[in-house]
């Protein structure tokens, strides 16, 4: 998203050739809530970290995790399905 924003010329990248992309500050809070919606969506359709952390300009897929992570819905059935399955197969 933020990559986006700079190709529009709305923000700046504030070290265009360090590792990391880093950027000003966007002024509209509404496009970084998109971006928070677009992580959360893909987290929850399936998308592996570190596809995600690539597509939000993030070199570090564990900081996509602590951001995103929390936001997982229904995870908890997930992992429930994922071992019956296991325990399934294996009997």
């Amino acid at each position: 998203m933020t990559g986006a924003l700079a190709s529009a010329g709305l923000i700046k990248a504030l070290e265009p050739d360090a590792k990391g992309r880093r950027w000003e500050k966007s002024r509209d809070v509404m496009m970084h809530a998109l971006r928070h919606l677009y992580a959360s969506m893909m987290i929850n359709g399936g998308v592996g970290v570190y596809t995600l952390a690539d597509r939000l300009g993030h070199a570090d897929p564990a900081f996509t995790l602590r951001k995103y992570v929390h936001r997982v819905v229904g995870a908890g059935s997930k992992v429930r399905i994922a071992v019956r399955s296991a325990y399934t197969r294996a009997a």
